[in-house]
């Protein structure tokens, strides 16, 4: 028990002196259309072996999409803001400490679950590219007229 709290307590250290890609995960091929007119499908964040909130989390990609790209477009230095999934109790805080750092620690209710300590430009590149892949995937479907979906097709022109 002591050496697998060690281990936590090392890999923890580990990731906050050396900063690691975080990248947001969606898969297109899980994307439908809700009675309610929303897109749903599979969407989480993966930082190394873990995830968040979980492996194929089931949520509204692109409203959250919508969210998350402005948010880090616009996140100053020493600046935090909150990106909500939406569904179940998660969300995710972003704080810049640096040009080039971002800490995102994952919470659900006010209980935080994991911090991660990312590479800021990988992260926006990584969140740009996945919002292209998924605004792709609507307009193919022939969702591309849905309110989120055009919004989010301007945000990553």
């Amino acid at each position: 028990m002591a050496q697998r709290g060690a281990e936590v307590i090392w890999k923890r250290l580990f990731n906050w002196a050396c900063p690691m890609i975080a990248e947001v995960r969606c898969d297109t091929s899980s994307l439908e259309v809700a009675n309610s007119g929303n897109i749903w499908g599979n969407i989480w964040i993966s930082y190394g072996d873990q995830h968040f909130p979980e492996l194929g989390w089931n949520d509204m990609p692109v409203a959250f999409l919508v969210e998350l790209v402005g948010v880090v477009r616009r996140l100053a230095v020493s600046e935090s803001r909150r990106v909500l999934f939406f569904d179940g109790p998660f969300w995710i805080d972003l704080t810049r400490t640096r040009d080039s750092l971002l800490i995102a620690r994952g919470r659900s209710n006010e209980v935080p679950l994991q911090a991660m300590n990312v590479e800021l430009e990988a992260f926006i590149t990584n969140v740009i590219t996945q919002a292209r892949h998924i605004v792709e995937a609507c307009v193919t479907n022939g969702w591309g007229d849905q309110q989120d979906v055009r919004r989010l097709a301007q945000l990553v022109k």
